[in-house]
C-alpha cells in the first residue's frame, strides 16, 4: 500500500492538504494507492476536519500531534474530536499513529494514549 500525506506550507511547498490528496488519489485510480490524515498538518492548514469525509474509502493511516508544537495529544489541550468524529463517520477502522514531540515520556505518553483513543 502506498499512502500521500499532506504536508503543511510551512514544511513543504506541493500538496498541502488532504483535499489536494484526495484529488491526486481519485486521480491514480488505484486500490493500492491511498491517503495518510495528519490531523497535525491539518490543522496548521486551517483544514476542517469535515474534509476526511471526502476522502472516505481512500482514508488508510493517521498521524496525530497538536498544532503550535507537534506536542503529544493532551499536552496544549487541542481539541480531536471533530477529526476523530469524522474518521468514525467513514468507518476508519486504522491505527492512529502518534507523530508528535515527547520532552516528558513518562509523563506525557499516558496523556496522549487518552487524547488519542488508544488504551493499550
Amino acid at each position: 500500500m502506498l499512502t500521500l500525506e499532506s504536508q503543511n506550507r510551512e514544511e513543504c511547498n506541493f500538496l498541502n492538504t488532504i483535499k489536494e490528496c484526495i484529488e491526486v488519489a481519485r486521480a491514480v485510480n488505484h486500490p493500492n494507492y491511498k491517503i495518510c490524515v495528519d490531523i497535525y498538518h491539518m490543522m496548521r492548514e486551517n483544514e476542517p476536519a469535515s474534509i476526511i469525509l471526502e476522502g472516505g474509502s481512500l482514508v488508510y493511516h493517521c498521524d496525530i500531534g497538536e498544532k503550535a508544537t507537534r506536542s503529544a495529544p493532551g499536552i496544549a489541550g487541542d481539541d480531536f474530536t471533530p477529526y476523530f468524529y469524522a474518521l468514525q463517520r467513514i468507518g476508519y477502522k486504522g491505527m492512529i499513529a502518534l507523530e508528535c514531540r515527547f520532552t516528558d515520556l513518562d509523563k506525557e505518553l499516558p496523556l496522549a494514549q487518552k487524547r488519542s483513543g488508544n488504551n493499550g
